[in-house]
C-alpha cells in the first residue's frame, strides 16, 4: 500500500517532469517523442501519458509531419493572462460598484481556473433576494454564465480538448446535459457576445456575462451579473448586457489592453 509521503513524492516527480519538459522544448524548439526522452532521462513509457495530458491540455502540440512536439497555445496564453490579471483585479472594485449600481444586482469578476470559472471579487445587491455571489466560488463552465462567455471565446483547439473531457452533471433544471446542447449554446454565445443562463447551476437563479478579451481575441477574465430568474425578463436582459459591455470597454481600457 502506498503511504501518503509516497504518494506526494510520486506528484512532485510528476511535476517536476512537467516542467523540465515545458522548459525544455521553450529553449530548444520542437522535439521528437526520442529527443525528449533522452533529454529528460525519462523512459519512453512514462514519456508518453505525459505527452498526451499535455497535447490534452494544448500545452504542448504535436506535428503529424515532422513527429515532433512543440509549445502549445495554452502556455502563450497562460502568460498573458497572468500579465493582465493583477491590473484587472485592482481595478475591479469601482467597476462591479458602478454594474451593481446600474443594474441592481450583484456582480463579479470571474477568472478562468481549470474547467471551472471561480469569482475573483464581487458587489453585492441591496435587494432583499438576490445572487449571493462569494470570492472564491465558481462553477462548471457548461453551467454558469461566466464560465461560457469564456469557454466560447477560447481557441478553437482548447474549446475542442475541453469537449472532449467534460463530464455533465445536472445542477439545475435546466442544467445542459448533452454535448450537442453545449455546443449550440457555445455557438450562439460567440454570435451573441454574451453568455445568460436561466436555472442552470444554483436553483432559482439566472446570469448574463460578457468576456473581457485582449486584442488576440483570448478570455482574459469575464464580467457577469446574477439575477432571480423571477425578475430577470427580457427587458433586464437586455439592460445588463447593455451595462456589462460598457464595463468590460471601461475595464479594458483602465488595465492597458489594446
Amino acid at each position: 500500500m502506498q503511504t501518503d509521503n509516497a504518494s506526494e513524492a510520486g506528484s512532485v516527480k510528476s511535476a517536476t517532469r512537467v516542467m523540465d519538459l515545458l522548459d525544455l522544448v521553450s529553449q530548444s524548439g520542437p522535439m521528437t517523442h526520442t529527443e525528449l526522452a533522452s533529454s529528460l532521462k525519462i523512459p519512453k513509457s512514462s514519456l508518453t501519458p505525459l505527452l498526451q495530458t499535455l497535447l490534452g491540455r494544448n500545452f504542448l502540440h504535436y506535428s503529424a509531419e515532422s513527429k515532433r512536439y512543440g509549445i502549445g497555445v495554452a502556455v502563450n496564453e497562460l502568460s498573458n493572462r497572468s500579465q493582465y490579471s493583477v491590473d484587472l483585479l485592482s481595478h475591479a472594485p469601482p467597476i462591479l460598484k458602478k454594474i451593481t449600481d446600474r443594474t441592481g444586482e450583484s456582480s463579479s469578476l470571474s477568472f478562468l481556473i481549470g474547467d471551472r470559472h471561480q469569482a475573483a471579487a464581487v458587489a453585492l445587491s441591496s435587494k432583499s433576494i438576490i445572487a449571493n455571489l462569494k470570492v472564491g466560488e465558481g462553477a462548471t463552465l457548461y453551467a454558469g454564465s461566466p464560465g461560457k462567455a469564456m469557454l466560447a471565446f477560447l481557441p478553437e483547439r482548447m474549446r475542442e480538448s475541453y469537449y472532449q473531457r467534460v463530464k455533465f452533471v445536472k445542477h439545475s433544471v435546466n442544467t445542459i446535459e448533452t454535448l450537442e446542447a453545449l455546443k449550440r449554446n457555445i455557438e450562439e454565445i460567440r454570435q451573441e457576445g454574451a453568455a445568460y443562463v436561466f436555472d442552470e447551476y444554483t436553483p432559482g437563479m439566472g446570469g448574463a456575462a460578457v468576456p473581457i478579451l485582449n486584442a488576440a481575441g483570448f478570455p482574459l477574465a469575464c464580467l457577469n451579473v446574477g439575477v432571480p430568474v423571477f425578475r430577470f425578463d427580457h427587458e433586464t436582459q437586455v439592460r445588463c448586457v447593455a451595462v456589462l459591455r460598457e464595463a468590460v470597454h471601461d475595464i479594458r481600457v483602465k488595465a492597458g489592453i489594446i
